[in-house]
């Protein structure tokens, strides 16, 4: 984010909240994102359309077998991508067939009541103090969480205030496809999401990723530092 957008937030906070009373040396940390909008001409993302639309590149740029899908938003991704699956059978020439996304629970949703499954989400010998934040995290997946755990029950300690415990690191780089550790701590677990989560953290965190994928004491360093470096651009404060 720049300083300009920062400096445009808290003016629109504190003039409607006055109370609020906030300046820019109580800003811990700061993330910007691209949305996928249609470009209809909008220069205020904020009055841009919404609308989702699939764009067949056959008839645009000559390019048979490619489609291209733009703009909408997550509530409704799962009608678009419906949508554009139809469209890539009716290319193929192959039949349309009844699509079962509307019923099908996203990875982790089956759980039922939350406070039943909190309660029911135990693991013998283990403590896990967290377990309330981890079940929302996981879902019904918090069963792949807890099976790194019985062989391994002092990944159930805290690594960082948010909660998050060194067994997620290893789920992150088996199950989720994690290759660095920027990709563990910022975005497969919530250890940096909310700004810099302490050099403890990252050295706790780093010396679990590099066990389990091998890495050097050079690549680890190299880890730890690039992270670090995130924090300081993203707007971490001393």
């Amino acid at each position: 984010m720049t300083e300009q957008e920062i400096e445009d937030f808290l003016r629109v906070v504190n003039t409607h909240l006055p109370a609020a009373n906030l300046a820019r040396d109580g800003v811990r940390q700061t993330y910007a994102g691209l949305r996928p909008l249609i470009d209809d001409h909008h220069r205020n993302t904020y009055r841009a359309s919404r609308r989702a639309e699939i764009i067949d590149h056959r008839r645009q740029d000559r390019l048979e077998g490619l489609l291209s899908v733009i703009g909408g938003k997550w509530t409704t991704a799962r009608r678009l991508a419906q949508t554009a699956v139809d469209a890539a059978l009716r290319k193929l020439g192959r039949s349309r067939f009844d699509c079962a996304t509307a019923d099908r629970k996203l990875p982790g949703g089956k759980i039922g009541r939350f406070s039943t499954f909190v309660n029911e989400a135990r693991i013998p010998g283990v403590s896990v103090p967290n377990l309330e934040h981890l079940a929302r995290l996981y879902g019904s997946r918090l069963s792949r969480l807890f099976a790194t755990l019985r062989d391994r029950p002092e990944l159930a300690a805290p690594l960082s205030a948010s909660g998050d415990i060194g067994a997620q690191i290893l789920l992150a780089v088996r199950e989720e496809m994690a290759l660095t550790l920027e990709d563990t701590v910022i975005r497969r677990t919530g250890i940096g999401q909310e700004g810099d989560p302490g050099t403890d953290a990252l050295l706790a965190s780093a010396a679990i990723m590099a066990a389990e994928c091998g890495w050097s004491q050079t690549r680890k360093r190299a880890e730890i530092d690039a992270v670090a470096a995130k924090f300081r651009r993203g707007g971490t404060k001393p």
